[in-house]
């Protein structure tokens, strides 16, 4: 963050020029809060479904996999898988954040927008294949 200008250009058009700015404390109190807040709330949706309600965790045949002789192991496997994919969350929020640097260090203050694309379908793909997991193991009963 310290690379940044004192104002960084912090929303960009279809092409990719900056067309918002923000101060760059504001800019870096918003990233931060980003990055830590929204990993942390996925992360934390995972481990609190041990405290709920079965009627409030959304998971195919909940009544199956929530049964209190099962209850234990399920809530610990979706807090594993939703750590992971908060770690995918944080990893594509840092990117971004990197990407923006590198737009603001750049004369024409350009974001990257093949990059950017390129970063959110990996992204994406992964938050796909991480549903499909998920279905695969919660999707039928044995």
């Amino acid at each position: 963050g310290s690379q940044l200008p004192m104002t960084v250009a912090s929303h960009f058009d279809a092409a990719g020029m900056a067309s918002g700015s923000v101060p760059r404390a504001t800019y870096l109190g918003v990233m931060v809060s980003l990055v830590v807040g929204v990993p942390l709330a996925v992360a934390l949706c995972g481990r609190l479904a041990r405290f709920m309600p079965p009627r409030l965790v959304n998971l195919p045949h909940r009544q199956y996999w929530l049964a209190p002789e099962r209850r234990a192991a399920t809530t610990a496997e979706l807090g594993r898988r939703t750590l992971v994919l908060s770690i995918a969350v944080l990893l594509f929020l840092c990117f971004v954040h990197w990407l923006v640097v590198q737009a603001n260090l750049a004369p024409a203050r350009q974001l990257a927008q093949g990059t950017f694309y390129g970063g959110l379908a990996l992204f994406a793909g992964v938050v796909v294949v991480w549903v499909v997991m998920l279905q695969r193991r919660f999707g039928n009963v044995p």
